[in-house]
């Protein structure tokens, strides 16, 4: 307890690379209202933080919107996968950035992805992941 008020318990890391993944997912706090990611400078810092080996001055507001939306497939996958109704709006928009990446979801018809395949050229290293 702080300050009479219960903490909530540190969150387990994640295996191997699932682990960037999660603290991705991470970055934005629905209950706290914060979000880590607010910026073109915040999306910078994270990548290098993170280890990403990106040229980050080049990125641009439209880098910042594709990783929101991967974030929030992201989310919604981890909420599919525990048992919550899929948020298909996230889920689309995952998969048209993942397009545009040059990665291929393969989805189940409930919406649920069952893994993702890495394309040419994707810089994503999570991407190979299978997720079930």
């Amino acid at each position: 307890m702080e300050n009479g008020r219960a903490t909530a318990p540190e969150p387990r890391a994640a295996p191997g690379e699932l682990e960037t993944v999660r603290q991705l997912i991470n970055s934005r706090s629905i209950q706290r209202g914060t979000d880590e990611l607010t910026s073109i400078d915040a999306l910078a810092a994270w990548l290098h933080n993170h280890d990403f080996n990106v040229d980050t001055t080049s990125l641009t507001d439209d880098s910042l919107q594709l990783f929101l939306r991967i974030r929030e497939g992201l989310r919604a996958l981890v909420m599919v996968n525990s048992g919550e109704l899929p948020e298909k709006t996230a889920l689309r928009a995952m998969e048209s950035v993942a397009q545009r990446l040059g990665l291929i979801p393969v989805a189940t018809p409930s919406m649920t992805i069952r893994r993702i395949i890495r394309g040419s050229g994707a810089a994503w290293p999570f991407a190979a992941t299978e997720i079930r």
